[in-house]
Formats: C-alpha cells, structure tokens, sequence
C-alpha cells in the first residue's frame, strides 16, 4: 500500500500567499488540480486561507488575457493556448500527436452576449411577474380582511344597541314589580302590626308563666348541680390516687432504665470501644427488657420510647460492625438517644 504524503499546512499557505500559482503548487507538492482544490478548501474550513486568498490565487492561475482554445484529450478540461501541460490530469501536450479530440471549446461558452442579455431579461421577467402577483394577492387579502373587520364591527354594534335596549326593557320591568312588591309589602306591614299587638299581649301572659317555671326548674337544677358536684368531688379523689399510683410505676420503670443505662456506659469509661462491646452484649437482654417494661407502662412519655428504641437499633448495629471506626460512630449514636431519653425521664420523673 503506497504511504499516504504529508504536506505542512504553514508550508502550501505560505506559497500560497507568496503568489505561486496552481500549476507551480501542484509541480512543487506533487497534488493533482482535485487534490490542490481539497487541500485549499481544508485550508479555507480552517480559517488559515480567506477567500480573498483563493480569488487571488484563481486569479493568477487562469489569466483573463489568454482564453480556452481547447479541452485536453485525456480528461475533457478546457485549456489555454499556452498551457504545456493539463492541470488537473498532468498530461504534457507536446508529447501527443495532434488528434480531433483537440477540438475547440463548446459553442456554449462563445454565445454572444447579446443573447445571454435576452435571456437575462426573460429570467427577469419570470421573476417580477410571480413577485407582482404576489404583491397584488396580499394586497386583495389585505383588503378582504379590513372588510370583514369592518363587518364584523358592525355586527358587534348593532348587538350592543340589542343589549341595550333589551336592558331597558328589563329595568323598566323591575322597577314596575318594585313599586308593586312595595305596595304590597305596606299592606303586610300593616296586618302584621295587628298581629304583633296581639302576640305581644299573649307573650306578656305566657312570659309570666314562663318565670315562674323557671324559678321552679332553677331551683330543680342548683339541686342537682350539687349532687354532681359531689360525685365529681369522689370522682376526682378516685382518679387522684390512679394518677399517684401510676407516676409511681412511671418513676419506678424510669428508675430502672436509668441503672441499666449508667451500668452500660460504665462500659465505655476504659475508651477502650471494641473491648466494651462484650459488657454490652451481656447487659443487651436487661435493656430490652427495661424498654419493654417502658412501654407497657401506663404514662410514660411517647418520646423516651422512641429515643430508647432508637438506641436499641444502634446497640444491635454495633454487635453486627467489623469496623473500630463505625462501632465508635454507632456509640456516639447511641449515647445521644440514651441522653436524650435521660432527659426526658428526669423531667417527667421525680423532676
């Protein structure tokens, strides 16, 4: 497989710019006219050639002076009259026999200018006449659209005269059953001042008898409020003496964590942690029972038992942690819930 070239970027700008031409670049770097123009189109993706560099380049390479005479035999691209060798295949001219195939450039790139004027002037014409009646269509929809607006406005008036009128109508209609419901409403004033003379004078009878009921019922309820105060007197006495025996079984079970507690964190005073998990371990069962005893325990305070249990979850973790590390971190877990148990227990204790 034959070794791909490597060519300097900085090297063909350079030439480039220094004003060779394309058949001096491709003689110098060995490229093909496709080559050459991949090569330059690279250059120009990359900001390192601007377009003012290419045109030039074109520019000095197919001088305006020496026109196309013919197209080279082996790949059809037209040539100068001076050109020795073709720029895109490499052919030398000089050493083929003259052959028809030398023939002269196509009839097309010598029409006469005044034909390519007449076709630019109907290209023109089958450009500007789309555009006018583009223009002419946008206009008339322009036009539509305001008469329908203008329509439309119309129609919103003349149903806003409808609502009003029909507002009218509906005002004058109220204020006719106004003045009617007010005449009838006098007339029921009226009769109703007869009536209330008449009720106020049963009201006046019945409120008499209603005062001596009530000094009657009034004297039947201080009878029994003082009955009930009495039972509620007995009651209190009674529930006094559950309360007094229950904060003792309270104080009692708090008590008893309490010393299991100080027991376990004697454990701890050598700072010794792994050494202080056996100690543990063996006083585990008396915890759980002191928990268990919290929580049958009528009165005690929700939050020791969820920090007591909490506590117990971090005991467990630590019989199960390989690690001196965790074991400490688990430790101190579990003495912040026991504090805050602690705590806890001394407010709601013998305080």
């Amino acid at each position: 497989m034959e070794e791909k070239r490597k060519i300097s970027a900085k090297t063909l700008v350079a030439d480039v710019r220094a004003g060779m031409t394309a058949s001096e670049l491709m003689s110098k770097h060995d490229f093909s006219k496709a080559s050459l123009d991949k090569a330059l189109d690279k250059l120009k993706s990359a900001n390192l050639l601007s377009d003012r560099d290419i045109d030039t380049l074109q520019e000095r390479s197919h001088p305006q002076e020496l026109p196309w005479t013919f197209k080279c035999p082996k790949c059809g691209l037209p040539q100068n009259q001076k050109a020795e060798t073709c720029q895109d295949c490499g052919v030398i001219f000089s050493r083929l026999k003259a052959e028809p195939s030398l023939s002269a450039v196509s009839s097309e790139d010598n029409t006469p200018s005044s034909a390519r004027r007449g076709n630019a002037v109907w290209i023109g014409i089958c450009i500007t006449l789309p555009v006018l009646l583009l223009i002419g269509s946008l206009v008339w929809i322009h036009e539509d659209r305001a008469a329908l607006r203008r329509a439309e406005i119309e129609q919103l008036q003349r149903i806003e005269a409808l609502k009003l009128r029909q507002a009218e109508v509906a005002e004058r209609a109220r204020q006719a059953e106004l003045q009617r419901v007010e005449l009838g409403m006098q007339q029921e004033s009226q009769e109703m001042e007869r009536q209330l003379q008449a009720h106020m004078t049963k009201a006046a009878r019945d409120a008499e008898q209603f005062r001596k009921a009530e000094a009657k019922r009034t004297q039947e309820v201080e009878n029994q409020k003082r009955r009930e105060q009495r039972a509620q007197e007995g009651q209190r006495r009674k529930q006094a003496a559950r309360d007094s025996q229950a904060k003792q079984g309270v104080r009692e079970a708090y008590s008893n964590m309490a010393r299991v507690i100080r027991d376990m964190m004697a454990s701890f005073l050598g700072g010794d942690v792994m050494g202080a998990l056996p100690a543990l371990k063996i006083r585990l069962g008396d915890f759980q029972d002191r928990l268990s005893e919290l929580k049958s325990t009528p009165g005690v305070d929700p939050r020791v038992v969820g920090h007591l249990e909490r506590a117990s979850q971090h005991l467990m973790a630590m019989f199960g942690s390989s690690s001196e590390g965790g074991v400490r971190k688990l430790v101190d877990m579990w003495m912040h819930e026991v504090s805050q148990a602690t705590t806890l227990m001394r407010g709601g204790g013998d305080g």
